[in-house]
């Protein structure tokens, strides 16, 4: 299955689930959450039925708001029908009612509040368990596949060897990069900003922001303001489109010459025009991403910083376009995100987050 858990929950209660996922996912369970792994324009409701088919189980987490939402009965109702494990997560000190009564209160739960983030690990070890993986059986399965994926790997590297000349059309400011073939001719980097090989991570960037920092949170991004008496006027500060800007854009600041963020057109056309498979390059994961003429770019699953972890490496990946998401959500910007080998998915994440960089140049 693509999914160990299946995040049931009220958009209101966001900001924790954001955390509940960052946690699971840095402890290697994969999760699904509809505001990040279900893309713009595809429907709702085929993307919640393929999502909770694809998933081992389900974690509610439970709250006043979400026992108001309508939406989360349809999602408790058909993960009970496929009789997948319900574990529910409660953030406030409310009982169950409607049809959360009816599927919630005879199944286990646990209480978390008022410091959800104190149960965390609490939830991490019922989800292993019900899942039916621990935590030394993850780490012997990820040996095994390390020793079956080794000689891949090595076959891969002389792969690497043989193709650089071929892909490696040229370099602009010290920077290789590679031509795809992608109709508007763009050139794309073989490297992350802070990077030195395809395959390594680099460093991570809030969006706007050009030079990494410890932590990834609202508090410490530059264009969160506070105004007004004790600050309770909160605000994103609007800053348009920032390809080629070098006070925002991390790949003019860092790399110079004409090298810049790809637009959310441009991440379009890669999506679109390219072939894209899930492989190993240097002992890590991410795309190969094969362009119309035969040459290719590798895109490492290289997670992402909240606050001031590291999730989901080796399995997530996201790349910062220069494109803010002002139609939806001003607290946004969009990127180019893939989740654990499945297909790409091109979506708006918030502003604060820290993800890698791949630049582009004409």
């Amino acid at each position: 299955m693509k999914y160990d858990v299946f995040i049931s929950y009220s958009s209101r209660n966001q900001k924790v689930v954001e955390a509940i996922c960052a946690y699971l996912e840095q402890h290697k369970v994969r999760c699904f959450v509809a505001y990040r792994d279900i893309p713009k324009g595809v429907v709702w409701a085929e993307a919640i039925v393929e999502a909770l088919d694809e998933s081992k189980m389900m974690v509610v987490v439970f709250s006043e708001e979400f026992n108001k939402s309508d939406q989360v009965n349809r999602e408790i109702e058909l993960a009970s029908e496929d009789k997948k494990p319900i574990l529910t997560f409660r953030i406030s000190d409310t009982m169950f009612k409607g049809a959360k009564k009816y599927y919630l209160k005879n199944i286990n739960w646990i209480d978390a509040f008022p410091n959800p983030e104190n149960l965390f690990d609490s939830l991490l070890n019922n989800v292993n368990k019900l899942i039916g993986t621990s935590t030394l059986e993850k780490e012997v399965r990820k040996t095994d596949q390390k020793c079956i994926e080794q000689k891949r790997i090595e076959r891969e590297k002389l792969e690497t060897v043989k193709k650089k000349d071929k892909d490696v059309l040229g370099s602009h400011n010290g920077h290789e990069y590679v031509d795809l073939g992608l109709p508007s001719g763009l050139k794309w980097a073989t490297c992350n900003v802070g990077a030195n090989k395809p395959e390594e991570y680099g460093d991570y960037f809030a969006w706007g922001e050009h030079t990494p920092k410890l932590e990834y949170s609202e508090k410490t991004y530059k264009y969160y303001i506070t105004r007004g008496f004790l600050g309770f006027n909160k605000s994103y500060v609007s800053l348009g489109d920032i390809s080629g800007k070098p006070q925002y854009d991390a790949a003019r600041f860092n790399w110079g010459g004409s090298w810049r963020l790809p637009t959310k057109k441009e991440l379009d056309e890669l999506e679109e025009n390219c072939t894209w498979t899930w492989t190993t390059q240097g002992g890590n994961k991410g795309y190969k991403v094969t362009g119309p003429n035969g040459n290719s770019i590798f895109l490492p699953a290289a997670g992402y910083c909240y606050g001031s972890s590291l999730y989901g490496e080796g399995y997530y990946g996201g790349f910062w376009s220069s494109t803010p998401d002002d139609d939806i959500n001003v607290n946004n910007a969009y990127g180019l995100f893939f989740n654990g080998g499945n297909e790409s998915v091109y979506c708006s994440y918030y502003r604060y987050g820290g993800f890698t960089v791949r630049p582009i140049t004409e």
